[in-house]
């Protein structure tokens, strides 16, 4: 039986992100050497396994350094009963962090792994044994989308004396993203929320492809002036051209941040294109922005597993799309009834990202 998700009136199906407030860019200074319930400043992750499968690699986002900080140490922990990492090791390594900043630091864990077991939460903490105020990484905990929901789902905490007593949780992501050996990614990519620069230039998300027709009724999206409506492109229809749908909004819409329109079916294994268009200067949608693209796997734990991202009117004749940046906006879409004949699955997407 069909659940009618898109008829509750405070609850809706969402493709994308229904949170438009990007959290502050923050990190922790790993300057005084971590020693778990000993001392020292630690950056830590609570993820509930998905799958029963080892852990193989972790990437934490270095966000600054001071000095040529030295290998930082990534944990594996068991989940204490005060929402703090727990004293079983399960597994650690060790990686050089390097000089440059806003980049992913990759740990892996692939030599002798620990196999995680589905639905049980662990902590990954990374710290410095030998941090000191002169030569450390700071590591991100902050910056992605604002959502205290989702983010019970990947829980920042941080430490200054190596989790002995003082404990700061945050309702934020932690910038960390998991890869298991069967290949499902989890994790939070996105490391800054920016908004756009003020223009009329239509932009918005881009979907590769639905391996299944689905149906769009509406949008949400961060209120601001000047929203006068939605565009659907399909294929490599450029901006301005013929397209499948245009939809022009109502009075108090574009501050009130959200539209409902006539439903658009969208067939399966077909590009689109779902853009704004303003009445004058805009800085809507926005986006989240994972600041180093070129880590493959922190690109499919974005949202449809890669296979969304932001598109813009390049001012040329045609669209710019970037794979590592996310317009801050949902749509919204009708239940979907299960396929009878195959797994199937929603969104395309070669490994099975953390944010569909």
């Amino acid at each position: 039986m069909a659940n009618y998700f898109d008829r509750l009136a405070s609850r809706v199906l969402l493709i994308g992100h229904g949170a438009f407030t990007a959290a502050a860019k923050t990190g922790l200074a790993l300057d005084s050497n971590y020693a778990y319930e000993t001392g020292g400043d630690a950056v830590a992750m609570r993820f509930c396994s998905p799958v029963t499968s080892n852990l193989v690699t972790v990437y934490a986002f270095m966000s600054a350094h001071g000095g040529t900080p030295g290998n930082l140490t990534c944990e594996l922990r068991n989940w204490e009963a005060a929402a703090k990492p727990g004293d079983t090791l399960h597994d650690s390594t060790t990686a050089d962090p390097g000089t440059t900043d806003s980049r992913w630091v990759t740990f892996d864990l692939s030599a002798s792994p620990y196999q995680c077991v589905q639905d049980t939460t662990y902590f990954v903490v990374i710290g410095d044994a030998a941090g000191d105020g002169t030569n450390y990484a700071t590591i991100l905990y902050s910056g992605g989308p604002s959502d205290g929901e989702m983010a019970r789902s990947l829980y920042s905490v941080r430490t200054t004396d190596g989790f002995v007593a003082a404990l700061t949780e945050g309702y934020t992501h932690a910038a960390m993203v998991l890869e298991f050996a069967d290949g499902t990614i989890i994790g939070m990519p996105y490391t800054v929320g920016t908004a756009d620069t003020s223009n009329t230039l239509e932009r918005g998300m881009k979907v590769t492809a639905f391996t299944e027709s689905i149906v769009v009724t509406g949008v949400i999206f961060n209120p601001n002036v000047n929203v006068s409506g939605l565009k659907i492109y399909s294929g490599t229809t450029a901006p301005a051209g013929a397209a499948d749908a245009t939809y022009t909004f109502g009075t108090g819409t574009s501050t009130q941040g959200a539209a409902r329109f006539a439903p658009f079916t969208c067939a399966k294994d077909t590009v689109y294109r779902f853009v704004f268009t303003y009445s004058g200067n805009s800085i809507v949608p926005g986006y989240f922005n994972n600041e180093d693209g070129s880590v493959a796997d922190t690109i499919t734990a974005g949202f449809g597993g890669g296979t969304m991202c932001r598109c813009i009117d390049n001012g040329a004749g045609g669209w710019t799309d970037t794979t590592n940046v996310f317009p801050r906006m949902g749509l919204i879409v009708k239940d979907q009834v299960a396929i009878t004949a195959g797994s199937g699955g929603m969104l395309k997407a070669e490994k099975r990202g953390g944010k569909q």
